[in-house]
């Protein structure tokens, strides 16, 4: 069987028009419709996130294959195949001028549900996820 693996490690940077304090809550709302619940809420640090995301089949009624890349074996896509484990964090700083940066990053892999002892295999981020917490952040931060 030939498995092909992408990167499990994907960053996205966005910036935000708003101050700091008005971005984290807009972010635990984009978190939230996303069906993402915390396992990380370091307001000090401003880090948002889930470290050990177990994700449905669907994310807002789309496949999961959407959001992940895991490669393909004879049976098709890996990400159909088995459970995709994630972890998906954003980092916010404040800037001088007074907007806002957020750095959101996300690993995953999945793992057979065929009851095989093979080991987890790394997935890619389609960047989905990335770019729907960054346009929903904005918007409710700024409401447009």
């Amino acid at each position: 069987t030939v498995l092909h693996q992408s990167t499990a490690d994907e960053n996205a940077v966005a910036h935000f028009t708003a101050r700091i304090e008005q971005v984290w809550p807009a972010l635990a709302l984009a978190y939230s419709e996303l069906g993402i619940e915390p396992t990380v809420i370091d307001r000090a640090g401003w880090r948002y996130g889930n470290t050990g995301f177990i994700v449905p089949r669907r994310i807002q009624g789309r496949p999961i294959a959407n959001y992940f890349n895991c490669g393909s074996g004879i049976s098709g896509q890996l990400v159909d195949l088995g459970r995709v484990y994630a972890n998906v964090t954003t980092t916010l700083t404040a800037n001088p001028d007074g907007s806002t940066s957020g750095v959101t990053h996300i690993s995953a892999s999945v793992r057979s549900n065929d009851g095989s002892s093979t080991s987890a295999v790394n997935c890619g981020s389609t960047g989905a996820i990335e770019g729907y917490i960054h346009s929903a952040t904005e918007k409710h931060s700024t409401g447009h």
